[in-house]
């Protein structure tokens, strides 16, 4: 799925990217961009995703997007 196609379905369920304010107890951000950094593309092989984040109107964090700077391929991490 492309960057485009996802950020077209998420906006659609009602998120939208940004910066979430409410985290939880374990900080959710941090975890992702580990996991970024050691996916590998499904698209190209490339190793290394960029992290987009999306919250609600509420602040809360919605989802995370893991994006190939090469491809633009992109997963939910």
């Amino acid at each position: 799925m492309t960057r485009d196609e996802l950020h077209g379905r998420l906006t659609s369920e009602g998120a939208f990217p940004g910066t979430p304010e409410h985290r939880g107890l374990i900080n959710g951000m941090v975890l992702d961009t580990e996991v970024c950094e050691q996916t590998i593309c499904e698209g190209c092989g490339h190793k290394g995703l960029d992290l987009i984040t999306y919250m609600d109107e509420a602040g809360d964090y919605r989802a995370a997007v893991g994006v190939c700077p090469k491809c633009n391929e992109a997963i939910e991490v």
